[in-house]
């Protein structure tokens, strides 16, 4: 079984959706940090083996066809779920090993590095000699070696010193990228809570708005009845009152001031003094 195309659309990780199909022969995927190429290799150990998949997220949806001795299977997963079909009819996912034999199918630049075993070697050899466009190069040396000149063997020990620098940086690569899966699962679940905490503080806001609203209501039944008689238009009805206020106001003060005239013309005149009787009848 052969997979021909994977479609990730969503995924944790994932910022924009991409499509991979995987030519014939050895495809190589390489790319800085960050771009999808533990998480395409992980979603299709997923789609093989779904129980491999400790925390799976409900926002997944990746779809993978695979050729299988010229019949089209295709599988999906949205969320949990994964669903097959063969040649656009629904049926049974295909048969593959046990899911703790799943690892066995996927190889870093470790255990390329490593190759204790037999055919761990056998097959960094074959790898090797297909990035290398088919030559073996170890074989072609061990050729070469016993006529190199005096500066060959130099450059050739340099070489190897080089050739061990970079393995060594390989291997460290390949305990960062054991670490980055880890990582990569801390950001998920940052992201989760981040989520879940953005949900709690809506909720938080909502329980206070609607706790507000209750105590609105509740001042609104203590107003006393009286208040229903409002119209609305009291402030214009007391301005007008004022205006009418100010002017008796000035009214008063006039009719003060026209009796004070009148009280001095009258003390002017005298007609506020006793006067005798005798005098009047004279």
């Amino acid at each position: 079984m052969k997979l021909t195309r994977i479609e990730i659309r969503r995924a944790p990780g994932i910022t924009e959706p991409f499509t991979l199909c995987p030519d014939d022969g050895v495809n190589i995927v390489v790319g800085p940090n960050g771009v999808g190429k533990t998480t395409f290799a992980r979603h299709v150990r997923r789609l093989l083996w779904p129980q491999t998949d400790r925390e799976p997220s409900p926002m997944t949806d990746v779809e993978a066809l695979f050729d299988d001795e010229g019949d089209t299977l295709s599988a999906r997963r949205e969320g949990r779920r994964v669903r097959w079909q063969r040649d656009g009819r629904e049926g049974a996912a295909p048969a593959v090993p046990d899911e703790h034999l799943a690892r066995c199918f996927s190889l870093g630049i470790r255990d390329l590095l490593a190759g204790d075993e037999q055919t761990d070697k056998q097959l960094s050899a074959d790898l090797l000699r297909e990035m290398a466009g088919g030559y073996d190069v170890e074989e072609a040396r061990s050729h070469f070696r016993p006529s190199l000149p005096r500066k060959a063997k130099t450059d050739a020990r340099d070489a190897a010193a080089e050739v061990a620098r970079i393995e060594e940086g390989f291997r460290r690569l390949a305990e960062e990228e054991a670490e980055l899966a880890g990582l990569e699962a801390g950001i998920d679940r940052a992201r989760a809570e981040k989520t879940r905490l953005d949900l709690l503080r809506r909720a938080l806001d909502r329980a206070e708005l609607e706790a507000h609203l209750r105590e609105q209501k509740r001042a609104r039944t203590a107003f006393p009845p009286e208040m229903s008689r409002l119209r609305g238009d009291e402030e214009i009805r007391l301005a007008t009152l004022e205006q009418a206020c100010r002017q008796e106001d000035d009214e008063i003060l006039r009719l003060d001031g026209e009796i004070a005239a009148e009280q001095t013309r009258r003390d002017g005149t005298g007609l506020d003094r006793d006067v005798a009787r005798e005098t009047l009848v004279a």
